[in-house]
């Protein structure tokens, strides 16, 4: 009896210290690196950047777009990030040339096992170790295509007879059935 109490004093002890955790986060990188990055419209930094989460399911993420460097900040400086008054990082202003587009993804996290009921609350609680769950995201951004050489103009009528072209073909079988 006494060891069993014991038994049950040990666990209390455990519980109430909250010696067991689980790190949840996602490793998000890109292809090339350096890109912005936002999950569920939430901007988390410049990639690679690892973005911790409490709670398993659909997250939205969105990535760029990466544009030229302007201005080279000297080597011996250390870049401060910029921080709104509520403590969040400034995203990257869109100055510069466009080199990546943006990109969008639908990423679930899967629940692993150790996470469901009940057996989360001796991963969570109980057990004196930490464990990593850790998932990772890596996207390949696309380059932006040139520009074409042509004026403005010439590029724009060129559209419209790519678009009337495309309306011929895809109204043929149409007019064809009438006859």
């Amino acid at each position: 009896m006494k060891l069993l109490m014991g038994m049950g004093l040990v666990v209390c002890a455990l519980a109430a210290m909250g010696c067991g955790h689980v790190e949840r986060y996602i490793l998000l990188q890109t292809d090339p690196p350096g890109a912005p990055a936002w999950v569920d419209e939430e901007y988390v930094g410049l990639t690679p950047v690892k973005y911790e989460f409490q709670h398993y399911g659909r997250r939205r993420i969105r990535v760029g777009p990466v544009r030229e460097v302007l201005e080279e900040e000297p080597a011996d400086t250390v870049a401060e990030t910029p921080v709104t008054e509520d403590g969040q990082p400034v995203p990257p202003d869109d100055s510069g040339q466009l080199l990546f587009e943006a990109t969008e993804r639908m990423y679930v996290t899967e629940v692993p096992s150790y996470q469901v009921f009940p057996i989360d609350f001796f991963y969570e609680v109980l057990l004196p170790t930490k464990r990593v769950d850790r998932h990772e995201v890596t996207i390949s951004l696309r380059p932006v295509s040139a520009w074409p050489a042509e004026s403005g103009q010439e590029a724009a009528e060129a559209l419209v007879e790519e678009a009337d072209a495309f309306r011929q073909r895809a109204l043929a079988p149409a007019l064809e059935s009438e006859e």
